[in-house]
């Protein structure tokens, strides 16, 4: 609150000396001579501890403070009388403008004190008009104290505002780094799978058909026969290798596919036509937006999960089924393959596990009655 009576503190100065001025030259005028060190001593202890209320804005010394003013009025009043009881304004003004709790309380005391010293110095006309300007005084005093709190909060208001912009911006610029560095992640990640497959698959049957070709070049001046069927063998080889190699080309970065849901769409339209395997699709919940890197995830473990029911299930008919919750996504991948005895987890299950680690999700199996992957991320990675 002291920020906002900063801007009122030369109006509030001024009047607080004019009406200290106005009570004690008033009240002196008044005093016998032989009490004149008693006031003067009494008057500066009492513009010492007002002073002192300005400088020092502690909550224990308010209140011990304005309690003294009390005790100092007291004695003043009942010992010089005059116009001390002006001196209670000084105090109200203090209670009003840096008091919360205890207000109420203090001003009941000090406003029973003015009226009383009031009441019984003049007579009841003049002792009214006394306390309607007294009455005025509180009034403003009120109304500037309710102001100053209202101004307050705007600026608490304002300045939390700002703090939080603060906040906000910070962590959208780390959630940007975070989402860059995963996509950075997931896409080495995808690469070594598919250096992985090339070795696997490619390299394999490369190696293959290399042994195919010397054996036919033994055995077609022999069996010319036999040496052409193993090259027919060969040329077909050749052929599937060639759209394998395409097809991995294909999935390196499908760029159309890493930033829209549409993408696993086409990707399990797709393989269908390209294996005949019936796929089906199907999501519940309301849909919500996210990060490119959650999609690139989503897209590459989805893929994986298809291969493999075919690959290792001879799986017909596949279901992908992803659930949008308000606190996370969820993604069921089931088929009637033959499923497993003894489960292995290989390079594919091992990659589908290190790109959800990275995002916050977690990756569960059942291998009864087919084979069924269960991924879960939590929406706060979303």
């Amino acid at each position: 609150m002291m920020t906002s009576i900063n801007k009122y503190n030369n109006y509030i100065k001024a009047y607080r000396y004019l009406i200290l001025a106005a009570a004690l030259i008033g009240t002196l005028l008044n005093v016998p001579s032989e009490g004149y060190s008693m006031f003067i001593l009494s008057s500066l202890v009492f513009i010492v501890n007002s002073q002192l209320r300005i400088t020092i804005n502690k909550h224990e010394f308010l209140l011990l403070s304005i309690i003294l003013d009390v005790l100092i009025f007291s004695y003043m009043y009942f010992t010089f009388s005059g116009y001390t009881y002006f001196l209670l304004i000084l105090t109200l003004v203090d209670i009003m403008l840096k008091l919360k709790a205890e207000s109420y309380i203090l001003v009941c005391i000090v406003t029973f004190s003015y009226i009383y010293s009031v009441i019984t110095s003049y007579t009841i006309g003049i002792s009214f008009i006394y306390i309607m300007f007294y009455l005025i005084i509180f009034l403003l005093l009120l109304h500037l104290r309710r102001e100053l709190s209202l101004k307050t909060n705007v600026e608490e208001l304002y300045e939390q505002l700002r703090r939080n912009n603060y906040e906000i911006e910070a962590a959208r610029v780390r959630l940007l780094d975070y989402s860059r560095q995963i996509e950075k992640i997931t896409k080495l990640e995808e690469r070594n799978r598919i250096s992985r497959e090339l070795h696997d698959s490619i390299g394999h049957n490369l190696t293959g058909m290399l042994m195919q070709v010397d054996a036919a070049k033994q055995i077609i001046e022999v069996d010319r026969d036999r040496g052409m069927e193993i090259l027919d063998s060969v040329y077909k080889n050749i052929n599937n290798s060639i759209e394998a190699v395409r097809q991995t080309v294909r999935d390196i970065k499908p760029s159309k596919y890493q930033t829209h849901k549409a993408s696993i769409l086409e990707l399990i339209n797709r393989f269908g036509k390209d294996t005949g395997v019936n796929v089906e699709y199907k999501t519940s919940g309301i849909p919500y937006e996210l990060f490119p890197s959650v999609e690139m995830v989503l897209y590459r473990n989805i893929q994986e999960a298809l291969t493999n029911s075919v690959r290792h299930g001879s799986a017909t008919n596949i279901l992908v089924h992803i659930i949008y919750k308000p606190e996370c996504a969820e993604v069921i991948i089931s088929d009637n393959g033959t499923g497993c005895k003894k489960f292995i987890k290989g390079f594919g299950l091992s990659g589908m596990e290190e790109r959800l680690e990275l995002i916050g999700g977690s990756i569960k199996y059942e291998i009864e009655n087919g084979f069924l992957i269960y991924m879960h991320i939590p929406r706060r990675e979303l």
